[in-house]
């Protein structure tokens, strides 16, 4: 019995690895998605600046 309590232990072992290997990926990509979120959300401000100075007839990508 002894030898099955080491090989559960080791597989155990190499499954807590896996999980916080996995654990620190997802972790990972959470902060790059909020980035990838907030640069996105300066975009939509600054689209929607570039389209109120349009209608405006401000710009000078009118009738080129």
């Amino acid at each position: 019995m002894k030898n099955n309590d080491k090989i559960v232990a080791q597989f155990g072992s190499e499954l807590t690895n896996i999980i916080a290997e996995q654990a620190l990926t997802i972790s990972k990509l959470k902060v790059l998605f909020e980035q990838e979120q907030s640069k996105n959300a300066e975009l939509n401000i600054q689209i929607k600046a570039l389209r109120k100075e349009d209608k405006h007839g401000r710009s000078d990508t009118k009738h080129k």
